[in-house]
């Protein structure tokens, strides 16, 4: 049965993107549930979406783009794609709003054997 919604789901995201009306908030919260069970190339691919509408110009709260970076920084991690992770947390720190998802950030740089320019 999980099997099975996970594959509805797959096929109610490979529409939503052949449209122009996607929710970023909805494929952040997807991006997240993905990441949970493991499938990090959708996740990745959910996450990336979100900051390329940003990139696009789309009006995407400035604290969702860090927290998608953020996310996706975390993929990458998974996927010891580690530079990938690196540049992406460099980003959300941009984006972030709150001293203490800073703070998470700086310890994801550490944890990647980066200093992180902690100010």
């Amino acid at each position: 049965m999980r099997n099975f919604r996970f594959i509805q789901a797959n096929q109610a995201l490979r529409e939503m993107f052949k449209t122009d009306i996607i929710e970023a908030d909805i494929l952040l919260e997807l991006g997240e549930e993905l990441m949970r069970i493991d499938k990090y190339d959708l996740a990745e691919t959910c996450l990336r979406k979100i900051v390329n509408l940003a990139e696009e110009g789309k009006n995407i709260e400035e604290n969702m783009i860090g927290d998608a970076k953020v996310k996706l920084g975390k993929v990458f991690m998974v996927q010891n794609k580690t530079e990938l992770a690196r540049q992406v947390l460099e980003e959300a720190l941009g984006h972030l709003e709150g001293e203490t998802e800073k703070a998470n950030v700086f310890k994801m740089l550490d944890g990647l054997g980066i200093e992180g320019n902690n100010e």
